[in-house]
């Protein structure tokens, strides 16, 4: 429900930007007619479902083309939520890992030294030595 939501708003939102850039301003149709209007949107009529037409309104072409890329951008901009959750918050995010000033400010610069050995064995290792 959450995606055709997305896609009928963005219709009307796309619709209220081409109708913009020519001057017609910003128009939004009354919420009973956000439905029943999105259809001849989709036809290429930039006055459906709008109480008052606008003068100057888009052209089918105009229109058409901020709805497809309107639908593009929404789609990338879910894509990248999702990926930014995935990474964060999914089975392979990394958690419970402190940075350097977080594990400093815990343990104290002298336990680091000490323990530098089994903190990051592949820096200190057996030798002692930093790669």
């Amino acid at each position: 429900m959450g995606v055709l939501l997305a896609v009928l708003l963005m219709i009307h939102v796309s619709r209220a930007a081409a109708n913009w850039v020519v001057g017609g301003g910003w128009t939004w149709p009354p919420a009973r007619d956000l439905l029943g209007s999105t259809l001849a949107v989709l036809r290429g009529d930039a006055t459906a479902g709008l109480a008052a037409a606008p003068i100057g309104h888009a052209g089918e072409g105009l229109l058409l083309t901020f709805v497809v890329i309107g639908q593009l951008v929404w789609v990338t901009v879910a894509i990248w939520a999702a990926v930014m959750w995935w990474t964060r918050r999914g089975p392979g995010a990394i958690a419970g890992t402190a940075s350097v000033a977080q594990a400093r400010e815990v343990l104290g610069r002298r336990r680091l030294r000490e323990d530098a050995k089994v903190i990051r064995p592949d820096l200190y290792g057996k030798k002692g030595v930093q790669r």
